[in-house]
C-alpha cells in the first residue's frame, strides 16, 4: 500500500512538472500578429513594445498611413514583415506592395529600445512621405544599445528632409541594403 501512495505522488509530482514546463516553453516563445490596418499596427507596436517576448508582426500588404512608434526598455527582439496576404498565412515579398506613409508629418517609423541590445528586423517595406523636424530623419530612426538593425528588401524613398537625412541609427549595426531616393 505504501509503495502504491509514493507511487501515485511521484506521477502527480510528475504531470505537475511537464504542465509548468509546457506553460513556461509556451510563455518564452515569440509572439506574432497579423496586422491589416493602420491602426492594428500601432497596437501591435504598443503591445510587443511590453509583453517581455520577441515579437513579429505581419504586415498585410497595403498603404498604412500614420507615424509608427515602438519604444521598450526590454532586450527582446522585433521583426516587421511586409507583403502578406489576408490571413497572414500567404506572403509575396515585394517591397512596393506595403508601404508605411507619413503623408508629409514627422517621422514614419521609430523603433527605440535604447537601453538594451534588441535586435530590429524590417523586411519587404517602403517607408516615405515623412517630414525631417527638429533634428529627426523624416523615413525612420532606430535605436538600440548595441543590437543589429537588419534591412531586408526595404526601401526609404523621399519624404521632406532638412539637414538629415532619411535614416537615423543609433549605437547599432546596419545589416543589409537600404534603397534611399531623396
Amino acid at each position: 500500500m505504501k509503495t502504491q501512495k509514493s507511487n501515485k505522488g511521484r506521477i502527480v509530482f510528475g504531470c505537475l512538472l511537464a504542465g509548468i514546463s509546457i506553460l513556461f516553453f509556451l510563455g518564452c516563445q515569440a509572439r506574432t500578429h497579423c496586422v491589416r490596418s493602420a491602426s492594428e499596427l500601432h497596437h501591435a507596436l504598443r503591445e510587443t513594445s511590453v509583453n517581455h517576448k520577441a515579437d513579429v508582426i505581419y504586415v498585410l500588404q497595403g498603404t498604412y498611413y500614420g507615424n509608427f512608434i515602438y519604444d521598450s526598455i526590454e532586450s527582446h527582439d522585433l521583426t516587421i514583415e511586409g507583403g502578406y496576404l489576408e490571413g497572414c498565412s500567404n506572403r509575396v515579398e515585394d517591397r512596393t506592395n506595403t508601404v508605411f506613409d507619413g503623408g508629409g508629418s514627422g517621422t514614419v517609423l521609430v523603433l527605440s529600445s535604447p537601453r538594451a541590445a534588441t535586435k530590429f528586423v524590417l523586411e519587404g517595406l517602403t517607408i516615405q512621405g515623412g517630414e525631417a523636424t527638429g533634428g529627426n530623419p523624416g523615413g525612420v530612426i532606430l535605436k538600440t544599445q548595441g543590437g543589429k538593425v537588419i534591412f531586408r528588401n526595404c526601401a526609404v524613398n523621399g519624404g521632406v528632409s532638412r539637414g538629415t537625412g532619411g535614416v537615423v541609427v543609433e549605437n547599432g549595426v546596419v545589416k543589409g541594403g537600404i534603397r534611399k531616393q531623396w
